[in-house]
């Protein structure tokens, strides 16, 4: 192979630095100046290599110049390649073009602008799971625009529809499926014009996560909890309490908050005269509700539909049972944690569920004791606010309606703790002059031996107006205390004791 440096380069070099060689000196220092040569160049493709970079830089040589102790080469670390021009008379030598700056024009440059001060400026990248609109976050993604097609106008005509054609429905917004997810059209586009096509979202949740929830699934499903075939939890009573304490209490369950509420759904709707799956799903909506590291506020849609169907349903179970009762009342104490928790960030909410608990008991005689029972636990669950406003001036309605029969027992029953609530906050936590009133009347009561026997009701509807503030807690005491009689006693304060001792401090 011929040599890359020869002895006629090697006294070139030494007659630009002005030395005169002797040609048998450059012939025995040509082939050591190539030997060196491809020492540095090897050594500056390993730099390159372990940079995974396919080409060399000026960087890699000077890095392994410094590996063997020797002087790097200085002006050429610039970023911008190096200008080779060909030598005028000599077609195969080349120079790097390197023109004179001088000073003054050097000094005319303008100075770049200054940097940034430093400086730390903290900002939320994300609130609750949602990336706030601020500056310093990334706008969100706008979905692409493309052409409806072209093919709908040709055959519309063809079987002789009008011109403006009805639009499909738009399809969901988002698919958590597979490959075969379709991608959402916002609206009805008229034709000729581009229609918003929104791209397939994907769900990817981890492997431990996916068999979570299919254990989860199958604990709802059957009450086992199994895992890998076998069965996990010893009983089912021990399957429910581990189940129960997880979803109350684990921190990592939001990215499964959507299926859970979907599946939670979609069993209770399936039959709701399977009763046995029905205090296992009310048990695990209240679970999810009580976890307070889980934000159920933008799945309200889920979560409340299977409460409220529990609570108002004509019949849960097979007809005759008994087990439905507590069905409803875990059902109630999970819609008041719903609304404590969501109702002041959405303010719809409270009145959206009062007005649905309120329709059965505003035509207490197309609805079956059941659901007016429901109904009644589940305004007694959302408060004394609620009991007064809502429940309070449909009682006698409902009073007149129910019997003497087992069911309509346990409505008045609802009835007389929901009131008996009210008179005990007002009693408790009212004004100077509610607590008065509520003292006085349950002692008036009292003292004249309670009432009992069937309730007396009147003609006319005095609750009918009692959802006005201005509607007095004493008045509102005597007639509730009137109608219920030893029905509301386990529900009333003691407020004796109290009374007495104003009276003698009077």
């Amino acid at each position: 192979m011929a040599p890359v440096v020869t002895h006629e380069f090697v006294a070139t070099v030494a007659d630009s630095i002005a030395c005169r060689a002797h040609p048998d000196a450059c012939r025995a220092l040509a082939p050591d100046v190539e030997y060196r040569m491809r020492e540095v160049v090897q050594d500056a493709l390993k730099f390159a290599r372990h940079s995974r970079r396919t080409y060399l830089t000026t960087q890699d040589v000077n890095a392994a110049l410094k590996m063997r102790n020797a002087e790097p080469l200085y002006g050429f670390s610039g970023r911008d390649p190096a200008k080779f021009l060909r030598a005028a008379g000599h077609p195969d030598v080349y120079y790097v073009d390197d023109p004179d700056v001088s000073v003054a024009s050097m000094l005319a440059t303008p100075l770049p602008r200054p940097p940034v001060e430093v400086a730390v400026v903290p900002h939320w990248l994300a609130i609750d799971g949602r990336q706030p609109a601020t500056p310093e976050n990334a706008p969100p993604a706008v979905p692409a625009r493309r052409a409806a097609p072209a093919k709908a106008a040709p055959a519309a005509a063809q079987v002789g529809a009008p011109p403006a054609a009805a639009p499909n429905k738009a399809l969901p917004a988002a698919s958590s499926g597979g490959e075969g997810a379709t991608p959402a059209v916002a609206g009805p586009q008229p034709a000729g014009e581009e229609a918003l096509v929104r791209a397939p979202l994907r769900h990817v949740l981890t492997r431990e996560l996916q068999a979570y929830l299919d254990r989860v699934g199958a604990w709802l499903r059957h009450g086992l909890l199994e895992g890998g075939g076998a069965l996990v939890a010893p009983s089912p009573a021990a399957a429910d309490s581990a189940v129960l304490a997880s979803l109350a209490g684990d921190a990592g369950l939001q990215p499964l908050l959507p299926y859970l509420w979907h599946l939670i759904g979609e069993e209770a709707g399936a039959d709701l005269r399977e009763l046995a799956r029905l205090p296992r799903l009310m048990a695990a909506a209240g679970a999810l509700l009580s976890n307070p590291a889980l934000d159920s506020g933008a799945l309200l849609h889920e979560a409340l539909p299977p409460l409220l169907t529990a609570l108002v349903a004509r019949r849960l179970g097979p007809k005759g049972g008994e087990a439905h009762w507590g069905v409803r009342r875990a059902a109630a104490h999970a819609l008041a944690t719903l609304c404590a928790r969501y109702a002041p960030a959405h303010a719809s909410l409270l009145p959206r569920v009062q007005r649905t608990l309120a329709r059965p008991l505003a035509d207490p005689v197309a609805a079956p004791p059941e659901a007016l029972h429901g109904a009644a636990l589940g305004l007694a669950a959302l408060g004394p606010r609620s009991v007064r406003s809502v429940l309070t001036p449909l009682v006698i309605p409902v009073l007149r309606r129910v019997g003497g029969e087992a069911e309509e027992g346990r409505v008045r029953a609802a009835l007389a703790a929901a009131l008996g609530g009210v008179l005990a906050h007002e009693a408790a936590l009212g004004g100077a002059e509610a607590r008065a009133g509520v003292a006085a009347a349950i002692s008036a009561y009292r003292q004249r031996g309670g009432r009992a026997g069937p309730p007396r009701l009147p003609d006319s509807n005095p609750l009918a107006e009692a959802w006005r503030e201005d509607f007095g807690a004493g008045k509102l005491a005597e007639i509730v205390l009137d109608l219920f009689g030893q029905d509301i006693e386990p529900f009333l304060p003691p407020v004796e004791g109290r009374v007495g001792d104003e009276g003698e401090g009077q």
